[in-house]
């Protein structure tokens, strides 16, 4: 709930339910969620499907909570969401950052993401932010 309350200020069950599946009904759309090793929810992260470009993804509302931040849990939350994005097609992942987020800009970075010119993605509203994205390479589907 603190992730939730922190996120989209939704204390209760329904209201989050709500927001975790809310673009599953336009495009694809999954959650990696964190967990402590005595099974609280520790961080969050979403992943978009682009729905003009299937092969472009987004992921954000990244969030960990604080006494477990500095601890690497965003970076390996992050690792696991490129496993799955590179599994479903993404050649390109797109995340927008508040400019005043130094320590987003500083992991986007470390991440090997690249500031470009601002584009919108599906509705997302994500105005004043700065764009940044990361080419996967080129992938190769063997049947």
């Amino acid at each position: 709930m603190q992730i939730s309350n922190s996120l989209w200020e939704q204390p209760d069950i329904a209201g989050l339910r709500s927001m975790l599946y809310f673009f599953k009904s336009e495009t694809d759309y999954f959650n990696v969620i964190a967990q402590s090793s005595s099974d609280d929810f520790v961080g969050r992260l979403c992943c978009i499907q682009n729905i003009d470009v299937p092969t472009l993804w987004y992921y954000g509302d990244l969030f960990v909570v604080e006494n477990h931040r500095r601890k690497y849990v965003a970076e390996k939350m992050i690792t696991i969401a490129f496993d799955i994005l590179k599994d479903k097609g993404c050649k390109t992942v797109r995340t927008y950052v508040d400019p005043q987020n130094t320590p987003s800009l500083e992991l986007q970075k470390k991440l090997g993401f690249t500031e470009k010119p601002y584009q919108t993605f599906n509705d997302l509203i994500n105005n004043g932010d700065l764009m940044f994205e990361k080419q996967f390479g080129q992938i190769y589907n063997i049947s």
